[in-house]
């Protein structure tokens, strides 16, 4: 039985296994409760080309990342986290934008991207 603590939530992105393989990326578009208690119709995004809309109704145990099976085949969804240690960086002071006087140079060189010589 999964952690109820870890429910999949709008917004989130998870990786869905297929045969215990990664398959294919999605994005949870909505989640809403099915007429049959414990249930819910979750609606999702895949994140793959091309994109598709889908729409399964897992158990309460499935949407936080317990094996369910369709068709015969066994399916997980698991919980993608982005990196952290890019994001957690220290702050930088921000830099100030160029004013017009120190972007342009007095001494700039104009290139030709067609080999043409400028004409004075």
């Amino acid at each position: 039985m999964a952690k109820y603590d870890k429910a999949f939530m709008e917004g989130q992105v998870a990786l869905v296994f297929f045969h215990d393989k990664p398959a294919f990326f999605i994005r949870i578009e909505n989640i809403e409760p099915d007429q049959k208690k414990g249930w819910w119709h979750v609606n999702f995004i895949t994140l793959s080309i091309p994109i598709s809309q889908m729409t399964w109704i897992l158990s309460d145990d499935q949407i936080r990342g317990d094996d369910f099976t369709m068709q015969g085949n066994p399916i997980r969804l698991e919980r993608v986290e982005a990196p952290h240690d890019r994001f957690d960086q220290p702050e930088k002071e921000p830099l100030e934008p160029p004013t017009r006087e120190k972007s342009v140079s007095n001494q700039a060189n104009i290139v030709s991207l067609f080999g043409d010589e400028e004409e004075e």
